[in-house]
């Protein structure tokens, strides 16, 4: 360890070199605004995802109007297909849940039944754009946490039993608390209680 001395002792020798003490920032400028876009939407994908699906869904909706037109039935029969096909399979492609297959159908339901519409009538007919922004501020959901019994379980492994009145405090800290018990107040020793047996 060197002490301020030779630390002093040190900066004089180099000053004497020749050398100047300068400041050296690591780090590069920022990015391009594509990079600082891109990850900002990766940090917050959860929360983008609804408008960015709703985007998409948009999309192909102005594509199937203006090329495909006649492909409304189709997509009505498709979306129900897939629709039943989450339902029943669902847990084949890492859908455990029944709440979460139930979702991924009304989705699937929902997304088909507006690009039909849009297909034959035009993303752009009114009330089409309101159901869509109304249909995915409904549809957006949370990523799934915990559950309530594994949830309770996590908080009773973190906190095993309750701790003494000021514990972690900055008066324990300062000395201020004592956390040992006074004489009076300390338990006696238990007796073993018989459990049978030999």
């Amino acid at each position: 360890m060197s002490t301020y001395r030779q630390i002093r002792r040190q900066t004089r020798r180099a000053r004497r070199a020749g050398l100047q003490p300068i400041v050296i920032i690591d780090g590069p400028f920022p990015g391009p605004v594509g990079v600082i876009v891109a990850r900002w939407v990766w940090r917050y994908r959860s929360e983008v995802a609804p408008a960015a699906t709703a985007c998409a869904v948009l999309g192909a909706g102005w594509w199937l109007h203006e090329t495909h037109r006649h492909w409304w039935p189709w997509l009505l029969t498709v979306s129900d297909l897939a629709a039943f096909a989450l339902v029943m399979l669902g847990g084949r492609i890492g859908l455990s849940r029944l709440a979460e297959r139930i979702y991924a159908a009304a989705v699937a339901l929902a997304a088909g039944g507006w690009l039909a519409v849009s297909a034959l009538l035009g993303p752009f007919t009114s009330p089409l754009p309101q159901v869509l922004s109304v249909g995915a501020v409904i549809l957006a959901r949370r990523r799934r946490g915990l559950e309530a019994d594994e949830e309770a379980e996590a908080v009773q492994r973190q906190i095993p039993g309750v701790l003494p009145a000021g514990t972690g405090s900055m008066a324990e800290g300062a000395g201020s608390v004592s956390l040992s018990p006074s004489p009076g107040e300390r338990e006696k020793p238990r007796e073993p209680t018989p459990t049978g047996g030999w």
